[in-house]
């Protein structure tokens, strides 16, 4: 590997000399400067940017503004990991991370951790916009210096640095080809949103809806306290009675059947937008311990969910990363403020599918 005391050596200069012309330093004689760049030119010599970074002992402050992690069925404990690994990784080049949290269901206490960061403002900020108008009136708020990157969700009014997260159009559009594998009758499908309104849920249930017959696609329903064990038992005992699976076992067989096998056409499909599937199928194993006429696709990856994926009562798990996703925008932001790299304006996540056959090669 060709090192600052090749070139030197080559160009029959010092070190310091070699420097200056690197990083724009000082005054060099031109016909030196040439010499060395071209040097450089010809033996592909890339400078250590990690190690100059270290060499100048600059402190960056980034923070991390994130939904409590027990929230939509513990979906942002899993970020948890990818904020660990990029600390330990980026701690050696001077980084220090500040975590902060939120209760998704209350704006006032969005606002409450917003004026806890902006006391001695970050240098970076990664942020969940999963509340538009609070974090837009954070953004307004922060240094105009201060870099951000948003993860998850995505803001069509901001200018981040980059977004990281799933394409949502195009994961609601997988589950529904999914689901149509399971269910029959596009009547018998359900779209369920169970948080407050934000553009990356919505998309996800656009995407869905495209996935069937214009004038026939599934029925949109709200439950946003789905979270909730007794809300969810209230809104999956309405559900039962008025497909007529309110008794176990009702729909479960086709009427015309000799063999007593299941009548996909009886029955029915539930997309939940988000990680609250967990509820409906702890529901559903209570109700059908035998079997529910009911089939479940979900999102991400959290203890719950995983446990009805191994026991059937999910049949599919989209999952979108949400360890990587932290990661990566904190070495994103690094990159950026010591580095000057910049990264591109949207990082795709990639849609995972997961079934009990495969969960288990995933943590």
């Amino acid at each position: 590997m060709i090192t600052i005391k090749d070139i030197a050596a080559q160009a029959g200069v010092s070190i310091g000399t070699v420097d200056r012309v690197l990083h724009g330093r000082g005054r060099v004689a031109r016909e030196t400067e040439e010499r060395i760049r071209r040097i450089v030119i010809e033996t592909g010599f890339r400078p250590n940017l990690h190690a100059r970074q270290l060499s100048t002992a600059l402190t960056h402050t980034f923070a991390v503004l994130l939904p409590q992690g027990d929230q939509d069925g513990g979906y942002w404990e899993l970020a948890g990991p990818g904020l660990e690994r990029a600390a330990a990784e980026l701690s050696p080049f001077h980084v220090s991370i500040r975590e902060y949290r939120f209760d998704r269901y209350r704006p006032e206490s969005f606002e409450e951790a917003a004026n806890r960061l902006l006391e001695d403002p970050p240098d970076g900020l990664v942020l969940a916009p999963v509340l538009p108008a609070s974090a837009g009136t954070l953004l307004e708020r922060l240094p105009p210096d201060t870099r951000y990157v948003f993860i998850d969700t995505d803001l069509s009014h901001a200018a981040p640095l980059s977004f990281i997260g799933q394409d949502p159009g195009r994961s609601g559009r997988l589950a529904a080809k999914l689901m149509r594998l399971l269910v029959r009758e596009p009547s018998r499908v359900l779209a369920v949103r169970a948080v407050p309104e934000d553009s990356h849920i919505a998309g996800r249930i656009s995407g869905f809806l495209s996935g069937f017959p214009a004038g026939a696609g599934p029925e949109v329903l709200v439950e946003e306290r789905l979270e909730e064990p007794a809300a969810c038992g209230r809104f999956m005992d309405r559900l039962l009675e008025r497909f007529g699976l309110d008794t176990a076992g009702s729909g479960s067989a086709d009427s015309g059947s000799t063999d007593g096998s299941r009548a996909v056409r009886n029955e029915l499909g539930l997309f939940i937008a988000n990680a609250s599937c967990h509820r409906v199928a702890e529901y559903l194993e209570e109700r059908f311990p035998e079997g529910a006429p009911v089939k479940v696709i979900g999102y991400d990856l959290t203890p719950g969910n995983r446990r009805a994926l191994v026991r059937g009562t999910i049949e599919f798990i989209l999952s979108q990363r949400p360890e990587l996703q932290a990661y990566e925008a904190l070495t994103a932001l690094y990159r950026t403020r010591a580095l000057g790299m910049m990264p591109p304006e949207r990082i795709a996540m990639p849609i995972d599918i997961l079934t009990k056959e495969n969960v288990e090669h995933y943590r």
